[in-house]
């Protein structure tokens, strides 16, 4: 998946799965259009922002790995340093800003001081939540178009639920 999304970066190709319509809309980091969405990364998957969720395990489980792992491996630690800077480039050109800000919060639940390493988990969901909800609320103040459309689709998944055979289902 790393390299095939490198190469889709670098180049546009080889792109194995067709790269959805709706990336032709994706956003750059100024929220321009991204110039050569033929470029976005997407791997296997059909728009950036999926790749992109796919990816963030794999940086957090890194970070976690370079802070915890023993020293006296160097050769270990190289392939990590160099799969996570890889990884970061990837996700830098995929334009996923929702996943800047998940990877963030992963890094700061691995660096909890051990004293409070129980309350991780929980803090984590709190965080989460609290994060999307929060977004969510400002993103809807300020007018931002991309979520504006996600909260439509929320309403309507929400109606849909009203019908009690598609709750007991």
């Amino acid at each position: 998946e790393l390299l095939l999304g490198a190469s889709q970066a670098l180049f546009g190709a080889p792109r194995l799965v067709p790269l959805a319509e709706i990336s032709q809309w994706k956003e750059d980091l100024s929220g321009a259009f991204v110039a050569d969405p033929e470029r976005l990364p997407t791997g296997l998957f059909m728009h950036p922002n999926g790749y992109a969720l796919f990816l963030i395990p794999f940086v957090i489980l890194l970070i976690a790995g370079l802070l915890y792992q023993p020293h006296r491996n160097l050769g270990r630690r190289l392939i990590n340093i160099i799969l996570l800077l890889a990884l970061c480039l990837v996700l830098w050109r995929d334009y996923t800003k929702g996943a800047y800000a998940w990877m963030i919060l992963g890094m700061v639940l691995i660096l909890l001081p051990t004293a409070l390493s129980r309350f991780r988990i929980g803090l984590g969901w709190l965080i989460l939540l609290g994060g999307i909800v929060g977004l969510t609320v400002l993103s809807l103040q300020e007018g931002i178009g991309t979520v504006l459309s996600r909260y439509g689709l929320w309403q309507a998944a929400l109606a849909v639920l009203e019908n009690p055979s598609v709750l007991v289902l």
